[in-house]
């Protein structure tokens, strides 16, 4: 149930409770949800204060105005979620490092089930890749694009909308990433690494990629983790 808002930090802790309204099932699909006056009555805030919290929900595409109906559910699915709550998380963490981290534990999950449910095509793309990968070795720009739509190609042979929603969020993050270990060290260990993964994947040997795809980001966060001067 929806309560009154202690002072600090209000809008985010609005927006929580908004939020929490969708992820309990309370607000579904087709719902009105309650008007600004009420909301402000029901949290004890600022109209102002809904408002702005409303449209940033609205941004996220699952609210619809309706002139003179009000506001309703439009559109709840898990992309919902991560839009809101990846996004900010991953920025906050400001540490290469976590990011890495993070990518990591997505990754070896991503290429078993990779592994399981990819297709021949997708397979073609994927060795596509690693000889682009090949060919711009010394062309930082051109080389990272590959590399990175490599692991995203890897999200999408899962099938599950929330590892492809969170590595088209991590991307834009991972070429600034890893752009320093591409200037510092030799890439001829990770293209190395992602051929042996895609050939695991093509063999649809679950252990087996979620092995080489575990060393080659402990070998990744090694090498950023010398950059920045922190043990892994």
């Amino acid at each position: 149930m929806l309560k009154p808002i202690a002072r600090n930090n209000i809008g985010d802790t609005v927006f929580a409770e908004m939020m929490n309204m969708f992820a309990t099932g309370q607000w579904k699909v087709g719902d009105k949800i309650p008007s600004e006056n009420e909301l402000k009555d029901t949290f004890q805030v600022s109209r102002n204060t809904v408002r702005q919290t409303i449209q940033r929900i609205g941004a996220l595409g699952v609210l619809e105005s309706k002139q003179g109906e009000g506001t309703f559910v439009k559109k709840l699915d898990s992309s919902f979620y991560i839009n809101a709550i990846v996004p900010s998380a991953l920025l906050s963490a400001g540490n290469p490092l976590s990011i890495m981290e993070f990518q990591k534990g997505i990754q070896i999950e991503c290429v078993k089930l990779a592994a399981l449910r990819r297709t021949d095509q997708q397979m073609t793309e994927l060795f596509g890749m690693v000889e682009k990968m090949r060919e711009f070795r010394y062309v930082q720009e051109k080389y990272l694009e590959h590399d990175i739509a490599y692991h995203c190609l890897i999200a999408e042979m899962t099938n599950n909308e929330l590892f492809t929603k969170c590595m088209d969020i991590l991307r834009f993050l991972l070429y600034h990433t890893l752009k320093d270990i591409v200037d510092n060290f030799d890439n001829s260990v990770s293209i190395d690494f992602h051929n042996q993964i895609g050939n695991a994947i093509k063999a649809k040997d679950v252990e087996l990629s979620g092995a080489l795809m575990e060393a080659h980001m402990k070998d990744v966060i090694a090498k950023m983790s010398k950059i920045v001067g922190v043990r892994p």
